[in-house]
C-alpha cells in the first residue's frame, strides 16, 4: 500500500468518501495532515469530490501558489 502511494505517513489517503463513516474518516484523515479544522476539511473533502487524495493535493497546491491579493 505505500508503494502503491495509498498510504501517507501511516494513514489511509486513497479514500473515497461514499457514505456518512468514510466522510467522517476522510475529514479527520484531512485534518491530521493539513492541520484545518473538520469544517475546512469538510469543506475541502466537498471540493474535491469525496477524494482525499485530491483534497490534499487541493491544499498543497493552494499552500503552494497563493491566490493573488489583485
Amino acid at each position: 500500500m505505500v508503494r502503491s502511494g495509498r498510504v501517507h505517513e501511516n494513514l489511509m489517503v486513497d479514500l473515497r468518501a461514499t457514505n456518512d463513516k468514510l466522510t467522517d474518516r476522510a475529514a479527520r484523515i484531512i485534518s491530521t495532515i493539513t492541520g484545518l479544522d473538520r469544517d475546512a476539511a469538510l469543506e475541502l473533502l466537498d471540493r474535491a469530490g469525496g477524494s482525499v487524495k485530491a483534497a490534499l493535493a487541493l491544499q498543497s497546491r493552494q499552500f503552494d501558489h497563493p491566490a493573488d491579493e489583485s
